[in-house]
């Protein structure tokens, strides 16, 4: 009774920290923005606003590329070809490391199976370009939060231990329990970090890395096995199970407790607000909130931050009055000069947005293989 009520009281104190740390503003908070962030590439934004890399952050640095005239898309059914088409310089960081990875071997790329390796290549480069430092720059892990758990946690099971029948005093259960608490995140820590490298490493050439981190791995996972079975033979499977349950929760409140630092909130407000915008806008008002209205440059201009925030729809849909009008008016018809497909149709420009959203995303999936697949399921 006493072992539930107090993992009830650790859980209750994260619960509370966390709803705290993760309150976002109502929709009374947030304002419309009719123009995006600034200075931050639309993939940026979208790992930002996601945490994590997936497909969609590789889709929309490809469009985003093409719409500023350095690659052309080639479609043809399902089948899709990048062309390079201009150097990459002006870029952003992050737009620059996947150019200059994916036409390092040539200045066109297939997106199908025989083009796995050079495109994984590229997909990683690009991730990698995020991943590092990212944590440390835009995320405060609020690692003075779990002070209060640790103690909660070692208090929770030291007072359940004394309750037992068996020869602990109360300073060797606090050391013990201390010690294989530590001992479990650094196991932890080992195995994710780990697991990272290994998924990086076994298609970049890092097999060396993962051969020493597994061999220091072993060993010290031995060691928690052994002191885990030594602990069991102890005291009982009961408290083993109370242990994993404590652990348990600690980490898992450790990745929920992450908050962006406050140039991060104002870059996800924006971003907000810009959806808000495009949810609620009417047409009229993007020709009086734009100098030249709503045209194919303005199109252009934010379709691959829409294809990252998933409204490329709703974004392609405020243009087709305007798309239309060119072609029925006999002027020269809107044809992106960065893409060449049959989906392209002015009269179902928001269609042509989903599709470049979804299929290209299909494609490049498929162009992977299945276990790296599994590894970029998309939230879409």
């Amino acid at each position: 009774m006493i072992t539930a009520l107090a993992l009830l009281v650790l859980l209750t104190y994260y619960l509370f920290i966390w709803i705290i740390l993760s309150r976002k503003p109502g929709n009374d908070d947030l304002l419309t923005e009719s123009e995006p962030p600034v200075n931050h590439s639309p993939a940026a934004i979208r790992y930002t606003d996601k945490a994590h890399y997936d497909t969609n952050c590789f889709v929309a640095a490809l469009v985003s590329l093409g719409v500023k005239g350095y690659l052309r898309i080639k479609e043809s059914g399902s089948q899709y070809e990048l062309e390079n088409i201009a150097k990459s310089a002006s870029l952003p960081a992050d737009e620059s490391v996947l150019s200059n990875k994916l036409f390092k071997a040539g200045n066109s790329i297939i997106l199908d199976k025989s083009s796995h390796q050079r495109l994984a290549s590229a997909f990683d480069a690009h991730e990698l370009s995020f991943c590092r430092n990212f944590e440390a720059h835009y995320f405060i892990s609020n690692r003075w939060y779990f002070i209060p758990g640790m103690l909660l946690t070692i208090s929770a099971l030291v007072s359940t231990l004394l309750m037992l029948p068996n020869q602990f005093t109360a300073w060797s259960t606090v050391i013990m329990i201390t010690c294989l608490i530590a001992l479990t995140l650094v196991v932890l820590g080992l195995i994710k970090t780990f697991c990272n490298m290994w998924r990086i490493s076994h298609r970049t050439a890092r097999g060396k890395i993962t051969l020493l981190i597994t061999l220091f791995l072993v060993p010290v996972l031995a060691a928690e096995l052994s002191a885990l079975w030594i602990f069991t033979e102890l005291t009982s499977l009961t408290m083993l199970f109370v242990l994993f349950v404590a652990v348990l929760i600690n980490v898992l409140f450790y990745e929920l407790l992450k908050s962006p630092v406050r140039g991060v909130r104002e870059l996800l407000r924006r971003k907000e607000g810009f959806r808000r915008f495009i949810d609620v806008t009417k047409r009229q008002e993007l020709d009086h909130r734009h100098p030249n209205g709503r045209c194919s440059e303005l199109f252009e201009k934010y379709l691959a931050l829409a294809i990252a925030m998933n409204i490329e729809r709703k974004w392609g849909e405020q243009f087709i009055d305007v798309l239309v009008k060119t072609q029925v008016s006999g002027r020269a018809i809107y044809l992106p000069a960065w893409y060449q497909g049959s989906y392209w149709d002015n009269y179902h420009i928001g269609d042509f947005s989903s599709s470049l959203g979804t299929s290209f995303v299909n494609a490049i999936n498929d162009a992977l293989d299945v276990e790296e697949k599994q590894n970029r399921i998309e939230r879409y």
